[in-house]
């Protein structure tokens, strides 16, 4: 276990939050084996839609108690680390990541946070980007970029930008992210705001983002 912390301008007291590395590679899969790892897929999911503690996880990703949601994207995070191949594609099939992005509205730095850290794990599954979840999320992130760029939270801010920059990454050339102007110019806003951070290591995540974007 890896106690990952933050300081938060809010609050004088660190906040600490034990998880295990959150950036394992999911297993990738190709050529051939693509249609059985989808099989597979299918199969967990078909195995977990009805799984209790999945349906109390959403259940509490859907509630209007912060603690709540917080506590339910941290648990999922935790079993996609353990069971990626098991439980990834069965968060992805049953649209998690729309409501985690919906959870980006919250100004809370822990809620912010975690739902940053949960996505990051689920862009290493490839269901993530042919589901289409990423175009409808990507403006939600780019909202919630431009208002942590406002906190004093750099441990946010760095998550935010690690999370833009492996979408921008991972997005598959045949599946266009930006479907107006108006979202392709607010990323480029919210990078070179970021740019201008007096945390260097805040300036690299947005600079790796960065050249993710011109490619």
């Amino acid at each position: 276990m890896v106690p990952l912390a933050w300081h938060s301008a809010t609050d004088s007291t660190n906040k600490h939050i034990d998880l295990d590395p959150i950036y394992w590679p999911l297993p990738r899969t190709t050529g051939t084996s693509n249609q059985k790892q989808q099989k597979r897929n299918l199969i967990n999911f078909r195995r977990h839609s009805g799984n209790p503690l999945l349906l109390l996880l959403k259940k509490f990703l859907l509630s209007r108690d912060e603690t709540l949601q917080i506590a339910s994207v941290q648990c999922m995070t935790s079993i996609v680390i353990h069971s990626p191949v098991e439980y990834a594609p069965a968060l992805v099939y049953a649209d998690i990541p729309e409501f985690l992005f919906e959870r980006l509205s919250s100004t809370d730095e822990i809620l912010l946070w975690s739902v940053y850290s949960c996505l990051l794990l689920l862009t290493e599954e490839r269901l993530f980007f042919s589901k289409c979840h990423t175009i409808y999320g990507i403006e939600s992130l780019v909202r919630s970029m431009k208002e942590t760029l406002r906190l004093n939270s750099t441990e946010v801010q760095k998550q935010g930008l690690l999370l833009l920059g492996e979408i921008l990454k991972r997005q598959p050339s045949g599946i266009k992210l930006f479907m107006n102007f108006s979202i392709w110019h607010e990323v480029i806003v919210v990078l070179q705001e970021a740019m201008t951070s007096s945390s260097l290591e805040v300036v690299i995540e947005a600079a790796n983002a960065l050249t993710f974007f011109l490619r």
